[in-house]
């Protein structure tokens, strides 16, 4: 089993097919879990331009994904007035869960109306979001700003989420490298 292969095996079938899809590409009809894995494996160079949006994807974005879509789509994600990165651990599950509503929202009363050239605009950004390197530390930068974004152990488990990592199912020796990884693979930038 390749290392993508190990990667991809955790996660779910829709988070594959949203991988898959990402890349306009489609999964062959009739595939083991494990056939899928191994044709996404495949997949991984082949780079996101112009993902079509839908709303299973912004829900499975991960939350800073989300902050940079909601950015594009021209707000602006300051919960509570405070960086992202000062939010409570207790608080982190509510704070994505209303950044994926509002990320839905605009998405059905804004987004579906517009034009196809407005839509592509969006598209393309989209793209480059995904595509963007993001960095999981276990240790706090030293000087946090607005614009940086750290991870605490709970915080993982919403990234682990995303992928739709079955926990129960698979033991996990490193979360954060795991989710590292997923990032990874995902964007392409292994």
């Amino acid at each position: 089993m390749s290392e993508y292969e190990q990667v991809l095996s955790y996660w779910s079938p829709l988070k594959i097919d949203l991988f898959l899809q990402v890349r306009g590409l489609e999964a062959p009809v009739g595939l083991t879990r494990k056939e899928l894995v191994q044709f996404a494996a495949t997949k991984i160079e082949v780079p996101i331009i112009k993902p079509k949006i839908t709303a299973a994807l912004l829900e499975s974005l991960v939350t800073e994904e989300l902050i940079d879509y909601l950015a594009i789509r021209d707000y602006v994600v300051l919960p509570k007035g405070r960086p992202l990165v000062m939010i409570p651990e207790n608080r982190s599950r509510g704070t994505r869960d209303a950044i994926v509503n509002h990320a839905l929202k605009d998405y059905h009363e804004c987004y579906l109306h517009e034009t196809d050239i407005e839509k592509e605009e969006v598209q393309v950004k989209l793209g480059e979001i995904l595509t963007k390197t993001r960095k999981i530390s276990k240790i706090a930068p030293k000087d946090l700003s607005m614009t940086q974004f750290t991870y605490r152990p709970t915080d993982i488990d919403l990234i682990l989420e995303a992928f739709g990592v079955n926990k129960k199912k698979h033991t996990i020796d490193d979360p954060f490298l795991l989710a590292q990884e997923s990032l990874n693979v995902f964007s392409g930038n292994v």
